[in-house]
């Protein structure tokens, strides 16, 4: 169908498929030649778009966890707070602030390598529990983000207490040796009151604060809820 005998001003993208079932990307065009016959010329640029692709994923995921990095997540923070609107119960979300406890002693007791093992056993363990429109990032350290759209705090907190029994009943094994992980956690429920993140995620900082502060292991909702 894509050769033809219409002309085409500029080039366009196909997406022929082999008989093997790979997916190719070529540039093509139909040009008219002067006697009024179709000259069809197509460019292969398979690869370079997976190289593309592999650079869009490599700035926007960090390298360890495979999660969204810091600038990414909090991308998608602030676009989903442009949307965000009082009126409009669909566009409100939660943000779960998480941060791991206890973590500078697995590091210190194990080494180093354990405590990337137990980053990337967290991560996994909260992908199992989320839907798909989840959107969890990596702000620094041991310290993480979950985006959950159209889920109010008392849903978020459940999902930490669901995050927090699957970390019980499946810990980390490190040379035989069990490894139970816990966190602590603050949520804020983000309705449009508010159109600053720094605001929104100071709130979560503190109300994960309380978490720690008040024997860890547990995740606070921030009051009043936004």
């Amino acid at each position: 169908a894509t050769v033809s005998a219409s002309s085409t001003v500029d080039m366009h993208e196909w997406h022929p498929v082999r008989r093997n079932g790979d997916a190719l990307t070529v540039l093509w065009s139909n040009i008219l030649l002067p006697d009024k016959s179709i000259l069809s010329i197509g460019l292969d640029i398979t690869e370079r778009k997976k190289v593309e692709y592999q650079l869009a994923v490599k700035a926007t995921t960090d390298d360890l966890t495979g999660c969204f990095n810091r600038f990414s997540i909090l991308r998608q923070f602030k676009e989903a707070l442009v949307v965000c609107a009082p009126g409009d119960p669909f566009s409100h979300f939660s943000i779960l602030m998480l941060d791991l406890d206890h973590f500078k002693n697995i590091n210190d007791r194990w080494g180093h390598l354990t405590g990337d093992a137990a980053l990337l056993h967290f991560c996994e363990k909260i992908r199992e529990l989320s839907l798909p429109d989840y959107a969890l990032g990596r702000l620094g350290g041991e310290e993480f983000l979950i985006l959950l759209p159209r889920t109010d705090d008392q849903s978020a907190l459940l999902f930490s207490q669901k995050l927090r029994l699957a970390l019980t009943e499946k810990p980390l094994f490190n040379n035989g040796e069990k490894i139970t992980l816990s966190f602590s956690g603050g949520v804020v429920f983000v309705t449009g009151g508010v159109s600053d993140t720094s605001v929104l995620l100071t709130l979560a900082d503190n109300a994960l604060y309380d978490a720690k502060r008040t024997g860890r292991s547990k995740t606070v909702i921030s009051e009043p809820a936004l």
